[in-house]
């Protein structure tokens, strides 16, 4: 399915396009993914064809700099009872903004068994857009330094993933996210991901003690695509290499959201819970 967006001026056309650009974003409740992307004519659109990208025509010049995806896209990663616990704090009265948005869909849940997925999904997306008005449309950011690596100890694996046989992999292993490249990499690997596991387990021993993990995730310009990693047990350490600008490691800072994180890792270590919504900013 898509939408056809139309603006009132070129200003704007730039601004929105500038934000959403190839982000792929999930509705957890719903498991589908919305991409952000162009037709083969130059027009924006949104598709939910599990994150199938069209090349950009290169009309449109960003007169910003890229920051990260708007509030309404980071919220999306949550559950949807997560969204009504955070809406129902700003009110008096318990569930008093999500029983009307559900009112809304009663009549088509009950018309069609097939209804019930999409009147899930737009209960999701209101909630997201009712919470992220709530928040005043924005939250404070608290910028804060990653733990820096020693002079050097990053030129072995930088060398090694800019002449990597291994991208892209022979399939997209992660659905939701927006990176040129993206590669899993587990403990109990073959034995062609045996220098890049052994690299980044020696860098990440530099600086960290002692740490548990038992899969890596290994990225090429990683952008947006705010997501939620259920299934970690602990920590992730994260780290950037390379030249570039931007790129940094955003997460909410508590269990109500109201604060954001924007952490530093280029050539440093930034550790977040990945089971809070995380992104990375353009």
């Amino acid at each position: 399915s898509r939408a056809t967006l139309t603006f009132s001026s070129r200003a704007e056309l730039v601004n929105v396009v500038t934000a959403y650009q190839g982000l792929a974003v999930p509705i957890t409740h719903g498991y589908h993914y919305y991409t952000f992307s162009w037709t083969d004519d130059g027009d924006p659109l949104i598709s939910a064809d599990g994150c199938r990208k069209i090349s950009d025509p290169g009309c449109i010049e960003a007169e910003s700099e890229v920051s990260s995806p708007p509030l309404h896209l980071q919220l999306m990663a949550l559950p949807t009872k997560e969204l009504e616990r955070r809406v129902n704090k700003f009110r008096t009265t318990t569930s008093s903004i999500t029983s009307s948005i559900r009112e809304d869909s009663k009549d088509s849940e009950v018309r069609k068994a097939k209804s019930k997925r999409r009147c899930r999904v737009h209960i999701h997306a209101s909630l997201c857009t009712k919470l992220a008005q709530l928040y005043g449309n924005s939250r404070p950011i608290r910028h804060v330094l990653g733990m820096p690596v020693p002079v050097g100890s990053t030129d072995e694996l930088l060398k090694y993933l800019r002449s990597c046989t291994l991208w892209p992999p022979p399939e997209k292993q992660r659905r939701g996210v927006s990176a040129v490249n993206y590669l899993t990499v587990r403990k109990k690997h073959p034995p062609e991901h045996d220098i890049i596991w052994n690299l980044c387990h020696d860098l990440i021993n530099t600086v960290i003690s002692d740490p548990i993990y038992n899969a890596l995730a290994v990225t090429k310009s990683f952008r947006g695509s705010p997501h939620v990693d259920n299934h970690d047990k602990t920590h992730q350490h994260v780290i950037a290499l390379g030249d570039f600008t931007g790129g940094m490691l955003c997460a909410e800072a508590d269990e109500d959201g109201a604060e954001t994180l924007a952490i530093d890792v280029c050539n440093r270590f930034g550790r977040i819970d990945g089971r809070s919504v995380h992104w990375v900013s353009g």
